[in-house]
């Protein structure tokens, strides 16, 4: 696609422009025989990620506006119906800034019987068809973490973060000290993400243990987590998983959040049982990508606002 200054942009050629990406995205996933599926906005189930906020709504039974369609599409594979993908309208309860949205559009799919580096492969092949021509190196979130910082985020001790984190002009509370997933997060984006403006494009791998999300443990260091984020231009664009495919195990880390939300006085979250059944029942071997539309569109068309590329002027 051609470059454009989002001030000549009118409505139409937004609209134009984004029904081209789209269909160059289903382009690419029909030639890779990935099946194109449509799952509910509305859940009983929330998710427990601690650093996300779930937007509810209270008719009666309280209800939640998905932050992602991950439990939806892992009770789809259980079915073994092969590799999936959906486009569709996610929310966050948070406010609307230069690179995020309440509701913006999530870009999600699942690949069987591919590992994380077949999956980044995958990402690229995707890109190239949306008209992106440039490198993406591969960078581990260590090396990332220590040319920052110099620390070793997989070793290192609680008390040099915090000193680092403080160094870097965070604010902790007392309760912060032994909550080592912020701690890691206070000092990635004091002194990581300064530095992503100025990087090429890259995927960051090996990510700690304590920043898995739903992803699986390295098997040769539990210490890693089986995750990447491609990062453009300083912008998060895509988040990838060796998913977890065991029952028991995803539990866990649903009762970890929840216990690291009740640490940080955030509301404990049900656990998505039709998620842990689905597993439960059978779960084939997957790896799986969200990725945002608008900031993948910010990046193709050289946009500096995701407000200035979203049909929501509310």
């Amino acid at each position: 696609m051609p470059d454009s200054d989002s001030r000549s942009m009118t409505i139409g050629d937004l609209v134009r422009r984004r029904a081209s990406l789209l269909q160059e995205i289903r382009t690419y996933f029909r030639s890779e025989g990935v099946t194109e599926v449509n799952t509910p906005i509305l859940s009983k189930f929330g998710s427990c990620e601690p650093a996300l906020k779930n937007l509810t709504l209270n008719r009666g039974k309280k209800k939640f506006l998905r932050t992602s369609p991950e439990s939806y599409l892992k009770q789809l594979l259980s079915h073994n119906i092969g590799d999936i993908y959906e486009i569709g309208s996610v929310f966050r309860d948070e406010e609307s800034g230069p690179l995020h949205l309440e509701e913006f559009t999530m870009v999600e799919w699942y690949r069987t019987k591919i590992n994380l580096h077949a999956l980044i492969d995958d990402v690229r092949r995707l890109l190239v068809s949306c008209g992106y021509q440039s490198t993406i190196d591969i960078v581990t979130y260590g090396e990332l973490f220590d040319l920052a910082s110099g620390l070793d985020p997989h070793n290192c001790d609680n008390s040099e973060l915090v000193s680092v984190a403080i160094d870097g002009g965070v604010r902790l509370k007392k309760s912060d000290l032994n909550d080592r997933a912020l701690l890691l997060d206070s000092v990635y984006v004091s002194t990581v993400e300064p530095l992503l403006k100025s990087f090429k494009p890259i995927f960051v791998i090996d990510y700690p243990k304590e920043h898995r999300a739903y992803a699986r443990l390295s098997e040769t260091t539990d210490a890693v987590a089986l995750r990447f984020e491609l990062i453009i231009n300083g912008i998060e664009i895509a988040n990838g998983y060796d998913e977890i495919i065991e029952s028991g195990e995803q539990k866990d880390t649903f009762n970890a959040e929840n216990n690291l939300r009740e640490k940080r006085g955030l509301e404990q979250m049900e656990l998505d049982a039709p998620w842990l059944d689905a597993l439960a029942s059978g779960m084939p071997a997957v790896c799986g990508v969200a990725l945002g539309l608008e900031r993948l569109a910010m990046v193709l068309w050289q946009i500096k606002n995701i407000r200035d590329i979203s049909l929501n002027t509310q």
